[in-house]
């Protein structure tokens, strides 16, 4: 790696556009009067003063003011302020997406949107792929920042012979699930089949 760097050179290291690095280089990112970076300096300004969540990067809040005055006195405490705390508040969102997620995921939930899909005139086959498309976009649209987090909840399958069988039809959840698989490798999306 080198050790000056362009904007647009960390923005790519980073995953982040040219106007978050602009962003960050106004609220203290450490730029040389060459408008380049020196990269060592940038990332160590970055990892001490930026936080990720959900893809989205938060500069870290930093107390007003800087040290009470009562505390002044205990230097030693100065190492405190390089700690690398848990972020309690990015835990606590993080659950709140993963608890919505998982409820909006129920059973109920996919069989409720599967009938508002036979009301609008798709056929049985059409209806379980768009209750099963929606399942597992909310399943994996998030993905925590431990990978190794299990935040999957699974759920029972909405009855699906009792509701073919309400619309006058039988059901066969292997094959209209290969349609499905099918129908979203096309690369153009056609008619759809009825």
């Amino acid at each position: 790696m080198t050790d000056v760097i362009t904007k647009a050179e960390l923005a790519r290291e980073l995953n982040l556009s040219r106007a978050r690095i602009s962003q960050l280089c106004k609220s203290g990112l450490p730029v040389r009067p060459d408008g380049k970076l020196n990269r060592a300096e940038a990332m160590a300004w970055v990892k001490g003063n930026v936080c990720s969540w959900l893809g989205g990067w938060e500069l870290r809040k930093k107390p007003r003011g800087g040290m009470p005055a009562a505390l002044a006195e205990f230097p030693e405490l100065d190492e405190l302020a390089d700690l690398e705390l848990p972020d309690w508040e990015g835990e606590v969102r993080e659950a709140a997406v993963i608890d919505f997620m998982n409820e909006v995921r129920r059973t109920g939930n996919v069989e409720n949107f599967a009938r508002v899909a036979l009301r609008f005139g798709c056929t049985m086959q059409q209806a379980f792929a768009m209750a099963r498309f929606f399942d597992l976009f909310m399943a994996f649209y998030f993905v925590p920042q431990n990978s190794e987090r299990a935040y999957i909840k699974f759920h029972e399958e909405p009855d699906w012979n009792s509701m073919a069988a309400e619309v006058g039809t039988t059901a066969d959840v292997e094959g209209w699930q290969d349609w499905m698989y099918r129908r979203l490798e096309e690369d153009q999306p056609g008619k759809v089949e009825a």
